[in-house]
């Protein structure tokens, strides 16, 4: 099962290569790079520019995302 999801502490669960999408671009997901208290950040490839992005995705909590 590739779905995404959360898990209990409220992060993002990422399946490499999943699209990621803002209200203006995609992103793919190359790769993991790191887990903090407010989330976790991943490599990501943007479609149509070829350009490589950080992407922080921050856990599924109000408080989290007031100040992330």
């Amino acid at each position: 099962n590739n779905a995404s999801s959360a898990n209990s502490e409220g992060d993002y669960q990422l399946v490499q290569h999943e699209v990621l999408y803002s209200q203006t671009a995609a992103y793919e997901v190359l790769e993991f790079l790191g887990r903090g208290t407010f989330g976790q950040v991943c490599k990501c490839w943007k479609h149509h520019s070829n350009e490589i992005y950080a992407i922080k995705i921050l856990k599924n909590h109000p408080s989290y995302a007031r100040q992330g």
